[in-house]
């Protein structure tokens, strides 16, 4: 699993200095709006990253009415503010197709030993977090 610098085992059963093998993060209140954001993520996929399921993306312009402008990959510059992607549904269900449909899984930050798929995620947080996984990507290159 990667994510916010944690690997598998650190973000699961690690024993602590008293011999407990409970995952400290799980002892963790995390009620916050952030709990909707992934703490990490899994993938059958060698070398898969979500950015690459991206059709567009979404740059912040308040000059436009819009607020923001769509544009390819190639198109991003260093400074864009990304506040969106644009996933191309036809390249994810290739994806599914070979590896199923969870070939990616995301950790619920208050639940680190839970892995929910895109689906399960929808449901329970109201979020894309095949899309937030992305945008974390790009905003690394950027």
């Amino acid at each position: 699993m990667t994510g916010f610098g944690f690997t598998e085992k650190e973000s699961s059963s690690t024993p602590d200095p008293w011999g407990q093998t409970d995952s400290w993060l799980g002892c963790l209140p995390w009620d916050g709006e952030e709990r909707s954001l992934p703490a990490g993520e899994y993938t059958k996929v060698p070398g898969f990253q979500a950015a690459s399921l991206v059709k567009r993306w979404k740059v912040l312009d308040v000059e436009s009415d819009e607020g923001y402008r769509v544009v390819k990959r190639a198109e991003l510059k260093h400074g864009d503010i990304i506040i969106g992607a644009i996933m191309n549904e036809n390249s994810i269900q290739a994806v599914a197709a070979t590896y199923g449909k969870r070939f990616i899984v995301f950790t619920p930050a208050d639940r680190p030993n839970v892995k929910l798929d895109r689906g399960q995620w929808r449901d329970e947080f109201g979020t894309d977090a095949l899309e937030l996984e992305a945008l974390k990507q790009m905003r690394k290159e950027l």
